[in-house]
């Protein structure tokens, strides 16, 4: 080969090695801890914080000594950054839809391009001094790439826990407030009951309001007995509050991309609850549905004195996932009469919320006395307190919010 031919060779290799890498070259990572999508971690949780991505958590997590992974989750508008979560010790991978994440030092290595040098007559020389591809050779058509909008990070309920109130008494014709508290750093999303007393005497039982209160389920309960003493225990539903969980007053809705996850309405000695719990509304939405009677004498302008408190709570659906509204049947009762109901959440899925609704009948004689909540179930007591039957049977149905649980 002349001096010529190794010149022409030299300024060929220059223009054209960076083409025949991409078109041919073989290319290789080292082994590696890449970003993990779709992906959560179990262990011990060292901190949290929010962070813009993933990047910004890793870097959080780079500067604690004990770190030793992370899990970045994505909120929906209009948060602007994540839930950034981060660990100490070993961890185990779990499923868990739009959260990214990493072990520690999570570092990409470089990319490795090894060169292959193109086989003698593979180029040539153009016209005029360029360097041309090889007669015959169609570079590759790369098309533009498409825009990727990611799901919105799903999420069960996180921290879900059953706490129980200490258990009073409550004597012949007094109303207490019966209270559960939940653990720091979590909310109440309904509350329980479980009212007692001898036999007949469950007819005087009355429950004057049931729901939560920031961090505390809270139950008014009325015994009408003469000379019966009762006893109460009040229950709380806690999670750690779900981003975007918001509270919703009596006028307000939560909107399309929310759901009911719990609620309540208190009134006072002398108001009559006959519904308290959700319900689905005609537009197949779910609300906190209320029916109460209030019995105090009325304000100067002729409004009943019931001094009512109503509450709801909304949720963004992708933090609640699995959510659902179960109904069981109605149940009828004739004077007198007594029934229990009992409604499951489907396999998999926890309590958020519970409640009992009046179906049928006076809402007057209508006495729910037990409200029992477990882990995915609830079973309640009712009774229609009505003597002699000259309003009819009563009829009532138990229904439940579920969800299901990281």
């Amino acid at each position: 080969m002349d001096a010529k031919s190794h010149k022409w060779l030299g300024k060929a290799a220059r223009c054209w090695l960076p083409v025949l890498f991409a078109m041919a070259c073989e290319c290789a990572l080292a082994e590696v801890l890449p970003l993990l999508p779709h992906t959560g971690f179990e262990g011990t949780g060292l901190s949290s914080m929010l962070a813009a991505d993933p990047a910004a958590c890793r870097s959080r997590c780079g500067v604690e000594r004990a770190c030793s992974a992370f899990s970045h989750q994505a909120l929906p508008p209009p948060a602007q950054r994540g839930l950034c979560l981060r660990y100490t010790g070993t961890v185990r991978e779990v499923p868990a839809s739009g959260v990214s994440s990493c072990r520690m030092p999570c570092k990409q290595a470089p990319l490795q391009v090894p060169i292959r040098i193109p086989p003698a007559g593979a180029i040539g020389p153009g016209v005029g001094g360029q360097i041309l591809p090889p007669t015959g050779v169609v570079l590759p058509h790369v098309p533009p790439l498409a825009t990727y909008t990611p799901p919105p990070p799903r999420s069960g309920v996180v921290g879900h826990e059953l706490v129980q109130g200490s258990i009073q008494s409550v004597r012949p014709l007094v109303s207490i407030v019966s209270m559960a508290q939940c653990p720091a750093g979590k909310v109440a999303l309904s509350a329980g009951y479980d009212f007692n007393a001898p036999a007949a005497s469950r007819f005087g039982l009355e429950i004057r309001g049931a729901a939560p209160s920031g961090a505390v389920g809270m139950v008014l309960l009325r015994n009408a007995n003469i000379a019966v003493t009762a006893s109460a225990q009040t229950q709380a539903v806690c999670v750690q509050p779900p981003a975007g969980l918001r509270t919703i007053g009596p006028l307000e809705d939560c909107s399309a991309s929310e759901r009911l996850v719990g609620g309540g309405y208190m009134g006072d000695e002398q108001d009559w609850v006959a519904n308290n719990g959700p319900i689905r509304l005609p537009d197949g939405s779910v609300d906190w549905g209320m029916r109460a009677v209030g019995f105090s004498p009325p304000e100067a302008d002729g409004t009943p004195q019931v001094r009512r408190s109503w509450r709801g709570m909304c949720a963004p659906e992708a933090m609640v996932d699995g959510w659902e509204h179960v109904v069981s049947a109605p149940v009828s009762m004739g004077a007198r009469g007594a029934a229990s109901l009992s409604v499951n959440c489907t396999t998999g899925k926890v309590l958020l919320a519970a409640g009992v609704t009046l179906t049928g009948g006076e809402g007057l004689d209508l006495v729910s006395n037990g409200l029992v909540l477990s882990t995915s179930q609830v079973t309640a007591q009712v009774q229609n307190r009505n003597l002699i039957g000259g309003s009819g049977p009563v009829s009532a149905s138990l229904a439940l919010l579920c969800a299901r649980s990281n």
